[in-house]
């Protein structure tokens, strides 16, 4: 082991506490996926943990919250960017570790590795595989900017617990915009009594919460402002960073792991534009083949590569005895995403029951992992059938998610209903 790379980690566990404290000065809460993370460390029994989100979500701020709660003695933060521009390897790292620990860590005792950008070094999954076997009390956390490569591992398909990292949920959105804390338990009880109560008492409790703000002008604002940048950036710069995450999805992620030529790079962000302008049921594979044009074959690709990315979602038909497949419908992960995308080209009342409906699915998304459409609902989730939008009539069966204030069994308003996550 060269002297360098003994002084680089011994410099970076130095310095850690101080670089953590800087970075989260401004930043008062956590996201709310931090605590699951906490959870899941402490009682899922896994010990290799992969956050995949998009771009943007606040993967490494969760890695510097985690930090800034473990024990220093036993966790170590390390930016895999930094060491393969330093040309130290993962197996060096964790050497030096052990020489300035007197011990091999996560041998004995529980060790918190935390590693972001982790897909910069070669065969990655493959070290952490062995790092996993080998340390049975190492227990590491591993980021990166794209989702693809995570999700895309086999080394570590049943040996990792993936955490999917949304962007902010509409609770969260209020508690760090603007400091409304809707409990733990009012959401739960949104959530349980969902379809099969009436909500007016929990809506009394939300509205007491809110106070002066008004609920629905809430959820607008934050259908168009729904990612972590948006709580310190003004209008025209958080514009400019959600455009330049797709940028950076399509010609950085696309290209290195997807390895896709420049033709299909440029007729992926053509796709991605073209798709925040169209509802999501008239959204056909040969339309999309015509207005790209490329192959139908190459459009699937695409769409495959943007839901590894996870920036939208292919939702299936349920339905029975139909001659003929029903086509995917295509939802936005960020709602916020599609608004910036289409504005250009379509107004907000154009696209405004887009974005009402990409917001429910990614609520859906986070309480359910079985999510369909048929011809009777816009939503199937587990048992639950939805509708979503403005003054719609009442559906046998079906819950209705509007825009207005009227409450019963089977109708709540939108922003009530996003508050069960």
């Amino acid at each position: 082991m060269e002297e360098s790379t003994k002084r680089f980690v011994l410099g970076s566990m130095a310095d850690m506490p101080k670089l953590v404290e800087a970075e989260l000065k401004d930043i008062i809460s956590r996201r709310f996926f931090v605590k699951e993370l906490e959870d899941a460390i402490a009682k899922s029994g896994q010990r290799v943990f992969l956050l995949t989100g998009l771009r943007g979500t606040g993967k490494t701020t969760a890695l510097y919250q985690l930090f800034q709660l473990s024990d220093k003695d036993s966790v170590a933060y390390l930016s895999c960017d930094e060491l393969l521009s330093r040309r130290i390897s993962l197996e060096e790292a964790i050497s030096a570790m052990d020489y300035i620990k007197k011990e091999t860590v996560g041998m004995s005792k529980k060790f918190i590795l935390l590693l972001d950008e982790i897909t910069y070094l070669p065969k990655w999954d493959l070290k952490l595989k062995i790092l996993r076997d080998k340390r049975p009390n190492f227990i590491i956390v591993a980021t990166s900017s794209s989702a693809i490569p995570l999700k895309k591992s086999i080394e570590l398909a049943r040996r990792a617990y993936e955490m999917p990292i949304f962007p902010l949920s509409f609770r969260e959105y209020l508690s760090l915009r603007y400091n409304i804390k809707i409990s733990d338990e009012l959401s739960n009880q949104i959530r349980k009594k969902m379809g099969k109560k009436s909500l007016e008492g929990e809506y009394l409790k939300v509205l007491s919460v809110t106070g002066n703000y008004n609920l629905f002008a809430l959820y607008e604002e934050y259908v168009k402002s729904d990612m972590p940048p948006s709580l310190k950036l003004n209008e025209r710069a958080y514009n400019d960073s959600i455009n330049k995450i797709v940028k950076r999805t399509v010609y950085e992620d696309f290209s290195k792991y997807e390895k896709m030529e420049t033709k299909m790079l440029t007729a992926a962000e053509t796709l991605i534009k073209y798709l925040s302008t169209v509802p999501a049921d008239a959204v056909k594979i040969t339309t999309l083949s015509e207005v790209v044009g490329i192959s139908k074959e190459s459009v699937t690709k695409l769409l495959g590569a943007f839901e590894l990315a996870m920036v939208i979602k292919g939702v299936e038909y349920k339905g029975r005895n139909r001659m003929f497949k029903k086509p995917k419908k295509w939802f936005f992960y960020s709602p916020s995403m599609r608004y910036v995308l289409a504005s250009p080209v379509a107004g907000s009342a154009e696209i405004i029951g887009n974005l009402r409906e990409d917001s429910v699915f990614g609520h859906l998304s986070q309480m359910s992992k079985n999510i369909f459409y048929s011809h009777e609902a816009d939503f199937i989730a587990d048992d639950m059938r939805i509708e979503v939008g403005k003054g719609k009539p009442a559906k046998k069966n079906t819950i209705l998610f509007g825009m207005e204030e009227t409450i019963e069994k089977d109708r709540i308003p939108i922003p009530l209903a996003l508050l069960a996550v």
